[in-house]
Protein backbone atom coordinates (compact mmCIF):
# COMPACT_ATOMS: atom_id res chain seq x y z
CA UNK A 1 0.00 0.00 0.00
CA UNK A 2 2.69 2.47 0.91
CA UNK A 3 5.54 1.15 -1.21
CA UNK A 4 4.61 3.34 -4.15
CA UNK A 5 5.88 6.53 -2.51
CA UNK A 6 9.55 5.75 -3.08
CA UNK A 7 8.92 4.64 -6.64
CA UNK A 8 6.98 7.82 -7.37
CA UNK A 9 9.72 9.98 -5.81
CA UNK A 10 12.39 8.16 -7.79
CA UNK A 11 10.47 8.68 -11.03
CA UNK A 12 9.91 12.36 -10.19
CA UNK A 13 13.66 12.86 -9.89
CA UNK A 14 14.63 16.53 -9.65
CA UNK A 15 11.07 17.65 -10.42
CA UNK A 16 10.15 17.44 -6.73
CA UNK A 17 11.61 19.67 -4.05
CA UNK A 18 13.60 17.72 -1.42
CA UNK A 19 11.50 19.31 1.35
CA UNK A 20 8.32 18.05 -0.35
CA UNK A 21 9.82 14.58 -0.68
CA UNK A 22 10.70 14.60 3.02
CA UNK A 23 7.14 15.69 3.86
CA UNK A 24 5.67 12.83 1.80
CA UNK A 25 7.96 10.32 3.51
CA UNK A 26 6.99 11.65 6.94
CA UNK A 27 3.30 11.38 6.09
CA UNK A 28 3.82 7.84 4.76
CA UNK A 29 5.70 6.78 7.88
CA UNK A 30 3.08 8.34 10.15
CA UNK A 31 0.30 6.56 8.32
CA UNK A 32 2.18 3.24 8.44
CA UNK A 33 2.67 3.64 12.19
CA UNK A 34 -1.01 4.45 12.77
CA UNK A 35 -2.15 1.57 10.55
CA UNK A 36 0.09 -0.88 12.44
CA UNK A 37 -1.71 0.02 15.69
CA UNK A 38 -5.18 -0.73 14.32
CA UNK A 39 -6.99 -3.78 15.64
CA UNK A 40 -9.30 -5.48 13.14
CA UNK A 41 -12.88 -5.96 14.33
CA UNK A 42 -13.66 -8.60 11.74
CA UNK A 43 -11.76 -11.76 10.80
CA UNK A 44 -10.12 -12.11 7.42
CA UNK A 45 -12.69 -12.70 4.75
CA UNK A 46 -13.72 -12.08 1.16
CA UNK A 47 -13.19 -8.63 -0.31
CA UNK A 48 -14.73 -7.78 -3.66
CA UNK A 49 -13.02 -4.78 -5.21
CA UNK A 50 -16.01 -3.94 -7.40
CA UNK A 51 -19.12 -4.96 -5.42
CA UNK A 52 -21.70 -3.12 -7.45
CA UNK A 53 -25.28 -4.32 -8.02
CA UNK A 54 -24.38 -5.37 -11.57
CA UNK A 55 -21.80 -7.78 -10.12
CA UNK A 56 -24.32 -9.61 -7.92
CA UNK A 57 -26.47 -12.22 -9.64
CA UNK A 58 -29.47 -13.44 -7.69
CA UNK A 59 -30.06 -17.16 -8.18
CA UNK A 60 -32.66 -19.49 -6.66
CA UNK A 61 -29.96 -20.50 -4.15
CA UNK A 62 -29.13 -16.90 -3.20
CA UNK A 63 -26.86 -14.09 -4.38
CA UNK A 64 -23.61 -14.87 -6.21
CA UNK A 65 -20.76 -12.40 -6.70
CA UNK A 66 -19.27 -12.28 -10.20
CA UNK A 67 -16.48 -10.24 -11.82
CA UNK A 68 -13.80 -11.52 -9.47
CA UNK A 69 -10.68 -10.01 -11.05
CA UNK A 70 -10.29 -7.65 -8.06
CA UNK A 71 -11.35 -10.20 -5.43
CA UNK A 72 -9.14 -11.16 -2.50
CA UNK A 73 -9.33 -12.59 1.00
CA UNK A 74 -7.84 -10.31 3.64
CA UNK A 75 -8.68 -8.02 6.54
CA UNK A 76 -12.07 -6.37 6.18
Amino acid sequence: LLGGVERWLRLAGDAIDPADAAYLRERRDGFASAAARLTPRLPRGPIHGDALPRNVHVTPDGPVLVDLETFSADLR
